[in-house]
């Protein structure tokens, strides 16, 4: 078990320690041996490495794996705060990596794992925030002022909090508003104008009740 361990062969410490505690229950004065722990460090250990690979410059396989490895190390450490705490701190490197490339249904279970924590319920959040702006951005850029209406209305539900989301979205609602004017959609734009007066966007509001009377 301990070259095993030592060689961070992890699922070889574990066959080797159901071994010795399945031998320990045949003997009348068996010796202790904490297997959880020895297994669950080990594990512990192997997640450990690959974090510290991300950190060196490795990809999100490296995030990916440790994840993993963490929760193996869970199965036989399940009331350890620490690594509770680890597990979730990789979880929400996942989410920021996913959130980063707009990968927002990836980035959600991972974001909102652990949401009844305050602290990092709030990095979750932000994690959600990134996303749906990443993703409205992107339409925005080609001019798609629909598409990133419904990006920021669905970050906003993952972030109802989110002013920066919500000042987005009305730039958003203005930009569709001029297009529908643009294109003589009358009825796209009178939808439209309860929105734009609770958010005081009463310039547009005039245009389109003075264009499509």
């Amino acid at each position: 078990v301990r070259k095993a361990d030592k060689d961070k062969a992890c699922d070889r410490v574990e066959a080797l320690a159901r071994d010795v505690v399945a031998t320990a229950k045949t003997m009348k004065d068996p010796p202790a041996f904490p297997a959880d722990k020895v297994m669950g460090q080990c594990w512990w250990s192997r997640a450990g490495d690959a974090v510290q690979s991300s950190a060196s410059g490795g990809g999100p396989d490296d995030l990916q794996a440790a994840a993993v490895f963490f929760g193996r190390a869970r199965v036989h450490l399940p009331d350890d705060k620490g690594l509770r705490g680890n597990l979730r701190e990789i979880e929400l490197r996942q989410a920021h990596a996913f959130a980063k490339a707009g990968r927002c249904d990836e980035a959600r279970p991972l974001a909102r794992r652990g949401d009844d924590d305050a602290e990092t319920a709030g990095r979750g959040r932000q994690m959600l925030e990134l996303c749906a702006n990443e993703r409205a951005r992107a339409l925005s850029a080609k001019k798609d002022w629909e598409g990133a209406v419904r990006e920021l209305r669905r970050g906003l539900r993952d972030a109802p909090e989110s002013a920066v989301l919500d000042e987005n979205l009305g730039r958003m609602l203005h930009n569709v508003a001029i297009g529908a004017l643009q294109q003589k959609r009358c009825d796209d734009a009178r939808a439209l104008v309860p929105e734009l007066r609770e958010r005081k966007q009463q310039d547009v509001v005039d245009d389109v009740l003075r264009l499509c009377r």
